[in-house]
């Protein structure tokens, strides 16, 4: 199985989220934390903050970020690669 989650995956979902930015932010930061989490489940390879660190090379929202950040940022264990990945972006923008 490949380790990494394949590009357009993150891209579907990066849509989906795009469509949501008209939605609450709240409702933005609970579809993105169930996607990671079903993931998690079906994969049984890939962890949490990895998905999270994937999908934040492909965003270029700023608020689709910030919330993915802030995401990271509650999870036990985020890891300073993921967080650089959007910080990255931050300093960019």
């Amino acid at each position: 199985m490949n380790r990494e989650i394949h590009v357009r995956i993150c891209e579907k979902l990066r849509g989906k989220l795009l469509w949501l930015t008209r939605s609450s932010t709240r409702r933005i930061k609970s579809y993105l934390s169930r996607w990671c989490s079903w993931w998690v489940r079906s994969s049984q390879s890939w962890q949490y903050q990895e998905l999270l660190g994937w999908f934040l090379q492909v965003c270029r929202d700023f608020k689709v970020v910030k919330i993915a950040i802030s995401l990271l940022q509650e999870s036990n264990e985020p890891t300073l690669i993921d967080l650089q990945a959007g910080l990255d972006f931050h300093a960019t923008a």
